[in-house]
């Protein structure tokens, strides 16, 4: 009795040690996929600038891609016009957006969409997708000519896809007063299933002026 009895404690064991190892692999799969996921994720920052897409200087890296509207079509050949003719007068630069990849990771199915607030008025003033940035790479989007309009908030939001199959999404909300800008708040999340999206960074600044050193 005594021995059959220990025969099955052996066995249970066993079984026991065999399951343990199981769960001890598919816990350190998980990670290790998990890890990779994260290493292959990029990463993007969202800037306004001012700069001369003729000249290529300052705020505009040779090499970027910059989409062509209609006004910055208008821009560029009125420039080129007044190139040719050599004419002194002063140029105001247009205002771009810039989307940076500032990691070297690519990321695909890039969705950018920017709207402004105020009160219960909304302005969806950007809305396009482009396939893909690469590493260190940039992306200029020209901004209209601003109206008189003024806005309380203006929301930018870049959805893209990583190489793991990833969907992630860059948000930058501007809170403004009487014109002024107060607060800047920037976050990253990774989507998750559910509604339960995983925050990744989440920032906030305050109104601070700076330029760029060529």
């Amino acid at each position: 009795m005594g021995e059959e009895i220990w025969n099955y404690i052996a066995k249970i064991g066993a079984l026991w040690g065999f399951i343990g190892a199981i769960i001890v692999l598919l816990v350190n799969l998980y990670f290790t996929i998990r890890g990779k996921k994260e290493e292959l994720r990029p990463y993007i920052e969202v800037l306004r600038v001012v700069a001369d897409p003729l000249l290529h200087k300052g705020a505009l890296k040779k090499g970027g891609k910059m989409i062509l509207t209609d006004e910055l079509k208008k821009y560029l050949s009125e420039q080129r016009e007044d190139s040719g003719s050599k004419s002194g007068g002063v140029n105001l630069y247009p205002t771009f957006l810039k989307v940076k990849n500032i990691s070297s990771n690519p990321c695909f199915g890039l969705k950018v969409k920017g709207i402004k607030e105020s009160g219960s008025i909304k302005n969806t003033f950007i809305d396009m997708e482009f396939y893909v940035l690469k590493g260190d790479d940039e992306l200029y989007i020209p901004l209209e000519t601003p109206n008189s309009s003024v806005y309380n908030q203006v929301t930018l939001e870049v959805e893209y896809k990583t190489v793991a199959n990833e969907k992630m999404i860059y948000k930058n909300k501007t809170t403004s007063k009487n014109g002024k800008e107060l607060e800047l708040l920037q976050s990253i999340y990774v989507v998750k299933k559910w509604g339960r999206n995983e925050r990744i960074v989440e920032t906030t600044a305050s109104n601070i002026e700076w330029q760029i050193i060529k």
